[in-house]
């Protein structure tokens, strides 16, 4: 049999999946590929259920793809089958209906949100991970006003809920066990001047926050801090983050520690079989985002039956989905030896250089303009000036951004125009904006007009 006519089965319906499917089929034309989602909607996008909670966009937006766009490049998406095992000595994938047999197998499993073993926690909580996450969270919602909300959680996707919930008019209390809001994106007083942000928008910040116990009676639950403290809560939503599911590839005997582990060429420790996005562990990492997960599909379909190309890390990219708050955080903070950081009027940036004076992290908060020249500054190992053109974040940027029009436009605009694919707004500019202000999404999900 020939290469291009090989069976490839990939698990998990998420970015990472479809990205490989997608790749795979550009590099292997006739190769029958075939996509396990154990959920049962179709591909969405899960960085915008936000916005099918708050209202702001129905069900059906979501879908990232029309219902013809998958089948029409031979891709077999199969919602709703949920692999159970797989059998490595007969290549074949098991589910509760059937089995698959496969050539090559792609695991993108994903990850799961993680609920802290926190007495009574995981009865009472609610999560916001997945469609039915969502439906059934802006169900719960439809009857309430102003109900008492708190979230277990302070990093990114807490406080992106927070805000939506607090916008629905919800008094949303936000309980992070560590020292500050975001603690892995922003150091301390970038997280010191979020947290006045929100609480100056109605969101009440409790940091250091150690949960004892949550008892539950009549739909209204009691939440014991371990300082004696208590908060009463109509709803408790669980955002303490995410672990990968590996669980699978454990039992199948696949080389595990926090994550699947995995290579450059997102080749698992089994020949034969990849992983790719939220599950994986690439040179003791965890990146646990949409970006990397996207790019990561990408080199595990195209490496599927035949190795052609490798993944490389990039310095990780934050937004804050919000129209009402402008951050972004990137790079890795903890080989900074030094740092340039300047504050302003419900705003503050900050430079992180290594000990070779080489910028690897930045944090902007209420203006972030320029961050895609901050991003490839990073990328390429933008050596900090000797002297004044050095010594503040304005000269530094000054040489890193290049110069705008009156419109704010960089000199090398060409006119061009931006649709977010999800909404359909539109956007001119050399780059399309951080954030979608219609709908949220991240600025990976807008493509030429």
């Amino acid at each position: 049999m020939m290469a291009e006519e090989k069976k490839l089965v990939i698990i998990g319906g998420g970015i990472a999946g479809i990205s490989a499917a997608l790749a795979a089929r550009v590099a292997y034309p006739a190769a029958q590929i075939t996509i396990l989602a154990a959920e049962d909607e179709p591909f969405y996008c899960r960085i915008a259920l936000g916005s099918l909670v708050s209202g702001a966009l129905p069900k059906e937006y979501l879908a990232s793809y029309a219902p013809d766009f998958l089948p029409a490049r031979r891709i077999l998406y199969l919602s709703g089958i949920a692999a159970t095992a797989i059998d490595k000595e007969r290549h074949v994938v098991i589910t509760k209906s059937q089995e698959f047999p496969y050539d090559s197998l792609i695991l993108a499993t994903g990850a799961s949100p993680f609920v802290p073993p926190v007495p009574g926690l995981k009865e009472a909580a609610q999560l916001l991970w997945t469609m039915a996450d969502a439906e059934k969270l802006a169900h719960n919602l439809k009857e309430q006003k102003a109900a008492e909300i708190t979230i277990i959680g302070g990093g990114v996707l807490a406080i992106e809920s927070a805000l939506i919930l607090a916008k629905m008019g919800h008094k949303v209390t936000i309980l992070e066990v560590g020292a500050h809001l975001m603690p892995r994106q922003l150091n301390d007083k970038a997280a010191a001047l979020l947290q006045n942000i929100l609480e100056n928008r109605g969101i009440t910040v409790n940091c250091k926050a150690q949960i004892a116990a949550i008892t539950s009676k009549n739909n209204a639950h009691i939440i014991s801090l371990q300082n004696g403290q208590e908060i009463t809560a109509a709803l408790i939503l669980a955002q303490a983050g995410v672990r990968p599911n590996i669980a699978l590839a454990k039992e199948a005997g696949l080389a595990v520690k926090n994550g699947i582990i995995v290579n450059e060429a997102m080749e698992t420790s089994e020949p034969a079989i990849f992983a790719c996005g939220n599950c994986v562990e690439f040179n003791g990492t965890l990146e646990l985002l949409w970006n990397p997960a996207r790019r990561q599909g990408e080199v595990a379909g195209t490496n599927a039956l035949a190795i052609k190309d490798n993944y490389a890390a990039k310095a990780a990219e934050l937004h804050l989905k919000s129209r009402e708050i402008a951050l972004y955080s990137v790079g890795d903070r903890a080989e900074a030896t030094s740092m340039l950081e300047e504050s302003f009027a419900d705003g503050y940036r900050a430079l992180f250089f290594n000990a070779d004076n080489e910028l690897i992290a930045a944090i902007l908060l209420g203006n972030i303009s320029g961050y895609p020249q901050i991003t490839a500054a990073i990328e390429n190992k933008f050596k900090r000036p000797e002297g004044s053109s050095g010594g503040s974040v304005a000269a530094i940027l000054s040489a890193i951004i290049p110069p705008t029009d009156d419109d704010g436009h960089t000199m090398e605009w060409d006119g061009r125009r931006w649709v977010c694919r999800q909404c359909g707004y539109s956007y001119e500019g050399p780059l399309p904006p951080a954030v979608c202000p219609v709908c949220h999404v991240g600025r990976d999900q807008f493509i030429p007009a």
